[in-house]
């Protein structure tokens, strides 16, 4: 009768950090039988499929959406997360450009807040927002674009788990917005029977610029913004109007002082502007602030508003 010992270490070893070998020495497993070698294998199945370790962060919910995100793709923005969960790069995909940023988190390791910026110094800020947590899922983000100049307060309702839409509140009110926009979502795939290394879904978040895109928004109104109040207001009846194409390219034609075009991003209801030709202007962004039928309204960086018609 033979008597056979196993030696596995070089192979295998607990994801919790225990190794199976030592485990296996200290029970002194001997086989008094060939035939029992199935139950080692059975048992070398068993620990190899262990479940992979949980993600250390979950920054991609600020984005709403959950799971092992490796990257999130909407416009010219790409925002790739590590196999940890964590916010790698943000990329823009028209210039091969980046951008920078910086996070604070709270002790569940959530992110708490978040500064975006144009250069690697950190001087020129593009975009602030500070967030809360209820049940684990954002219930409210507080967004800045200048330093500690809030531009509004975003609250996040949910239904089943899923945020089905945002109560928008800025200094001149309040307002529900609604709308979709279509992202890119790509998963790290973690499980160890695949032979691919990603997995790609479609999915929607809510917005209001992006459901204007295609459309032509003729000018009416406009004027001076002081603490969301208006300060004068004045009938525009010379045919200007903004049309936002596809392909991030966005036309302000028929001003007084001729066309201009530029290119530009949608996050959320705010719509970063980037000239590219004509009389240069001073606008960087539009904040989409009421939206009631067929009219919207909107203020800029340079303290203006506008009340703009949708036509087809």
């Amino acid at each position: 009768m033979s008597r056979i010992r196993c030696d596995i270490s070089p192979f295998f070893s607990f994801r919790n950090g225990l190794n199976i070998a030592e485990f296996l020495r200290k029970l002194q497993i001997q086989l008094i039988y060939p035939a029992m070698k199935k139950y080692i294998v059975f048992l070398l199945m068993f620990v190899s499929v262990l479940p992979c370790r949980a993600q250390k962060y979950h920054d991609a919910m600020f984005q709403e959406a959950k799971g092992n995100v490796k990257s999130i793709s909407f416009g010219d923005h790409v925002y790739e997360y590590g196999v940890d969960g964590s916010l790698a790069r943000i990329l823009v995909t028209d210039d091969n450009s980046k951008k920078y940023f910086e996070i604070t988190r709270d002790g569940s390791m959530n992110i708490s807040g978040i500064s975006i910026y144009e250069d690697s110094a950190h001087l020129r800020l593009e975009r602030k927002s500070v967030f809360k947590y209820q049940n684990g899922m954002i219930s409210e983000e507080t967004v800045s674009f200048r330093q500690d100049v809030i531009a509004h307060v975003k609250t996040f309702v949910y239904d089943n788990g899923l945020c089905t839409f945002h109560i928008h509140k800025n200094p001149g009110g309040e307002k529900r917005l609604t709308g979709t926009m279509t992202r890119r979502i790509t998963y790290w795939d973690t499980d160890p029977g695949s032979d691919i290394a990603e997995k790609t879904v479609v999915s929607a978040s809510e917005t209001g610029w992006q459901a204007l895109v295609g459309k032509k928004l003729s000018l009416t109104v406009y004027g001076i913004s002081q603490n969301g109040k208006e300060v004068n207001r004045f009938n525009c009846g010379t045919g200007e109007y903004l049309m936002l194409y596809g392909n991030g390219v966005l036309y302000w034609n028929n001003r007084h002082d001729g066309n201009t075009s530029y290119s530009y991003r949608i996050d959320g209801n705010t719509l970063y502007i980037t000239q590219t030709s004509g009389k240069a202007t001073q606008d960087k962004w539009f904040e989409l602030v009421r939206v009631e039928g067929n009219e919207i309204k909107t203020e800029s960086n340079v303290g203006t508003y506008r009340y703009f018609r949708i036509e087809e």
